[in-house]
Parts: structure tokens; sequence; C-alpha cells
């Protein structure tokens, strides 16, 4: 079954030392809990939230994904280029069957995906924004 329950989502690595780390994800009782963290750089103040939110509020992230066909392929290819001291984008998708899909900035994808990572992100703030 490809039918999505989670999604995490991480940045981080950056010389300035900031991390945005956001994930939505079912508890023990099925209900959805959103995690969000944001460091702007190291030393500033960090940004924590965790709130259960309504059980619609993968929809967004469904569509996207039912969309780009982000969750058909499982392996992307290495990138030819490799940028030292930069962030690194993650992000997985946890399925109703226990299985997970990732993907990071680090590899080329099938490109009818479009920007997954910018799609998938801004998803994520308009989800965090609705509920903050």
């Amino acid at each position: 079954a490809w039918d999505l329950v989670g999604v995490s989502y991480s940045c981080s690595g950056g010389m300035e030392g900031g991390y945005h780390f956001m994930d939505i994800l079912p508890d023990e009782t099925g209900k959805l809990i959103y995690n969000y963290s944001y460091l702007a750089y190291n030393g500033a103040e960090e940004e924590n939230f965790v709130k259960e939110i309504d059980e619609n509020a993968l929809d967004g992230i469904k569509e996207i994904c039912k969309n780009t066909t982000c969750l058909l392929y499982r392996e992307g290819k290495p990138s030819e280029i490799q940028i030292l001291d930069a962030p690194v984008t993650n992000i997985t998708f946890m399925l109703i069957d226990g299985n997970t899909v990732s993907y990071n900035n680090n590899y080329e994808y099938i490109p009818d995906r479009g920007d997954l990572f910018a799609m998938v992100y801004d998803e994520l703030i308009k989800i965090y924004e609705q509920d903050s």
C-alpha cells in the first residue's frame, strides 16, 4: 500500500549552524502530531512547536505525492556535483504498510516530480501557519 501516514523534513548542516526540522507523524493512538523546530543560525533563539493537528492535514502532501509520483521511485542516482559545507535536505515519507521512502538533495530525481523539496516544504509551512 502506498498510503501516506506521515512525513518528515529536515534541513541542516550549513556553515551557519542552523536547522529546520518538521514532521507530521501519528502517535500511538493514531492522532497526527506536528513537531516543528527551527534555528536560523548557531546562537539564535530556537523556535519549537508540538501540537496535535487535524487528521486531514496530510491531504496536501498526499496530493503532491500523487501528482509527482514521488512514492513510485525509491532509487535516485548520485549527483555528479556535490556541494561541500552546504545544508542537506532530507524528506522521508512514512507509508501505512510500515515502509519509508526517503529522498535527499544529494540525488537527482525523475523530472516529472518538479521541485519535490520546495512543494513539501511549502505545504508543511502552510500547515504550521494554520495550526500555530
